[in-house]
């Protein structure tokens, strides 16, 4: 799972672990056998070996023009 994680070091991630917890945030180093996530609002620490599967975030593209109510 490490060697797998370190190709997505930088970008935006959801991990999933346990039964039903998910994380997201950018993977910003693994280490020691812990990912590190900084998130909007904390930097999250999960051990790697907890992680059930992981994705990546992609960003949402945003719709042009002017939006109205």
């Amino acid at each position: 799972m490490k060697e797998i994680l370190a190709r997505f070091l930088g970008k935006e991630l959801v991990l999933h672990y346990g039964t039903s917890s998910t994380v997201k945030g950018k993977l910003t180093d693994i280490a020691d056998g812990v990912a590190q996530l900084e998130g909007e609002e904390a930097t999250v620490y999960l051990a790697i070996d907890k992680i059930n599967l992981f994705w990546e975030e992609k960003p949402r593209e945003k719709p042009l023009g002017f939006i109205t109510k």
